[in-house]
């Protein structure tokens, strides 16, 4: 096992956390896996990976399949009727830092049920939308729904030049050289001007041990120090980085969540009630009617949509939200080759 982070050179604790496996311990992905992390940066790894072709076939096969607990039939998939409170924040925090001309391109890197389209068709002006997906019957989904041609990796793209990237929740399900190697390919392909933002869980191990949840499937742990040093390691200047959406909850033997306190209290004694009987459902279920809150969200009006944890920013929170534009090759080190199609 390595004896320094690969990302700030700092010492990694050698004791290691146990990796907490609840949805897929069955296939023995992580069955002799720990989490290691930096003492300085704090960026938590699973060691050891599971080697890449496990790894292609579970979230081909495995990932969205019946049998686990994020199951998701994209061959019955409908479009969402309401607005989504998170791609519709990512979104508005991307436009903050970059111009979104008409017909410019907008991709989704690993975008699930598709709701970040939806949310780019109604901010953006006429986008050309484009998915990095590697679900089996994804494709079809997307592009009967939004309009959407997807592609297995980003250099099918060719010569298409996104002006916004999204990547929500996909880098911490990466190894990380994989994921230096993504954004360094990202970096090239870009439209100059045009920004990466991306989501991904807040676990830092030095604080968050005791508070997080399941680990599984994720392989990176992410603190605000270190996603700063890896986009930078991939040749991106980070614009803007803060955590987000619901705040941990401050007691470490709890394992809960802790309300934000400026969402109203009916809706707050509302999220309590779904959380103690989601937590009493066994997997499949707790699953399906999340999927079933997921598709009918509820009608809210713009007002009450910028109140929801999705917009909120700053303290200990269990998001981690990031904006970044590529830098010019001179000042990156990276060499990018002309995209062919």
């Amino acid at each position: 096992m390595e004896s320094a982070c690969p990302v700030c050179q700092s010492r990694i604790d050698p004791q290691g956390n146990l990796y907490l496996d609840q949805w897929f311990a069955s296939l023995g992905l992580f069955k002799d896996a720990v989490i290691v992390h930096c003492k300085a940066c704090g960026l938590g790894r699973c060691q050891p990976y599971p080697d890449q072709t496990t790894l292609e076939h579970f979230y081909e096969y495995v990932y969205r399949s019946r049998e686990s607990p994020w199951a998701l039939d994209f061959g019955t998939l409908r479009r969402h009727r309401n607005r989504d409170p998170r791609s519709m924040a990512q979104l508005s925090l991307a436009l903050q830092f970059t111009q979104f001309g008409i017909g410019d391109v907008f991709v989704d890197i690993g975008p699930g049920w598709g709701r970040s389209f939806k949310s780019a068709a109604e901010l953006l002006p006429n986008p050309d939308m484009y998915a990095i997906e590697l679900q089996k019957g994804a494709a079809a989904a997307y592009r009967r729904l939004y309009d959407v041609t997807t592609y297995s990796s980003l250099t099918d793209l060719g010569t298409a030049q996104p002006t916004i990237v999204l990547a929500s929740h996909s880098f911490e399900h990466l190894p990380l050289p994989a994921l230096n190697e993504l954004l360094i390919d990202l970096a090239c392909l870009m439209r100059p001007g045009g920004v990466l933002v991306a989501e991904v869980p807040h676990v830092d191990m030095r604080h968050h041990a005791n508070v997080r949840g399941n680990d599984s499937p994720h392989l990176l742990f992410c603190t605000p120090d270190s996603m700063f040093r890896i986009l930078e390691d991939a040749g991106f200047e980070t614009l803007f980085i803060d955590t987000c959406c619901a705040l941990f909850d401050q007691k470490p033997s709890s394992g809960t969540v802790q309300m934000d306190a400026t969402i109203p209290p009916g809706e707050r004694t509302r999220r309590s009630l779904l959380q103690a009987i989601g937590a009493r459902l066994p997997a499949r279920a707790r699953r399906a009617a999340y999927s079933m809150a997921e598709f009918l969200g509820d009608r809210r009006g713009p007002r009450s949509l910028l109140a929801d944890e999705n917009f909120r920013y700053g303290g200990n929170r269990d998001c981690l939200r990031v904006v970044a534009r590529p830098v010019p090759d001179s000042r990156s080190g990276h060499t990018c080759q002309p995209a062919v199609r």
